[in-house]
């Protein structure tokens, strides 16, 4: 992956994957949401906050609304374009709540990443100590120059920078419904309440 070469230490603090049965499970998942007529979206070399990115910022531009639902923070930067929601488990995150929470826009808000880093990939902020709160803080002064140029700050923003990911064709494919393909993933799995709860299957 690209962000493994820009930096060595990249998520080297998250445990190896113990089950061997994840990527098994992974792949059944894959098989009941296309069964469940959604799309599937992989490409090889890419993570999924980019490949979020990148059909966000195309939808976006085309005036839709975009809905992400994720707890990942480095996702609110996307709230740059007015048209899009974050819904996480604590509430709705939008460029009007962005702004009221951290005091800055979207771009800013990646900027202010950048000099925080992120604790759950491995990226050390670009100066000890300081957090997210703080970052902003610095951005919204006007003082982020003091750190532009720093080796520190420009890898960390090539590990971050959602909102200027070069443009890459990525193939949206609408699956057939298969409901017994789908119906037999969730029995397998146990998960038989499903098969009785409205607009499941």
């Amino acid at each position: 992956k690209k962000r493994e070469g820009l930096f060595n230490d990249y998520k080297a603090n998250r445990p190896k994957m113990a089950d061997e049965n994840f990527f098994d499970m992974m792949n059944e998942l894959k098989m009941f949401l296309k069964a469940m007529g959604a799309y599937v979206v992989e490409k090889e070399g890419f993570e999924a906050d980019e490949l979020i990115a990148i059909l966000t910022r195309r939808f976006a531009k085309e005036g839709k609304k975009v809905i992400i639902i994720s707890d990942d923070s480095d996702l609110f930067q996307l709230t740059e374009y007015d048209n899009v929601e974050i819904h996480t488990s604590h509430g709705v995150i939008t460029r009007k709540e962005l702004l009221a929470e951290y005091g800055i826009y979207g771009r800013d808000f990646m900027l202010a990443k950048v000099l925080a880093g992120d604790k759950a990939d491995n990226i050390p902020p670009v100066e000890k100590g300081m957090g997210l709160k703080t970052a902003s803080r610095v951005v919204r002064m006007g003082k982020l120059r003091a750190y532009e140029g720093m080796e520190e700050f420009e890898r960390n923003k090539s590990l971050i920078n959602l909102l200027d990911l070069e443009e890459t064709e990525i193939e949206l494919i609408k699956h057939e419904k298969n409901l017994n393909v789908a119906s037999s993933i969730l029995i397998r799995y146990r998960m038989n309440s499903l098969l009785k709860t409205k607009g499941v299957i």
